[in-house]
């Protein structure tokens, strides 16, 4: 798919996003400070991604514990436990 830069500025970010997501963002905003890290943000005092992270943390936690719950339906709550935190750990999230 070819992106077609737009010549206003404040158009580039749709454009952008729209070409890496595959459809066009309704609201930019989350979309910009998810990717807005908090070495930048003390300079302008603006929102970034922490806090999304947090969110995205516990949704990636609750998704993987719901797929290990119904994939494992005879294992205790700590074979669960454990599994869960060796699949959504760090290392095993940047591999």
């Amino acid at each position: 798919m070819r992106i077609r830069l737009l010549i206003h500025r404040h158009e580039e970010p749709y454009v952008f996003w729209t070409g890496v997501l595959g459809f066009t963002p309704k609201n930019l905003h989350w979309y910009e400070q998810a990717m807005r890290h908090s070495s930048v943000t003390s300079r302008e005092h603006a929102p970034h991604n922490e806090r999304l992270e947090f969110v995205g943390d516990a949704l990636l936690s609750a998704i993987v514990g719901d797929l290990l719950f119904r994939h494992y339906p005879k294992r205790r709550e700590g074979f669960l436990t454990a599994e869960r935190s060796r699949l959504v750990k760090r290392e095993t999230l940047n591999t």
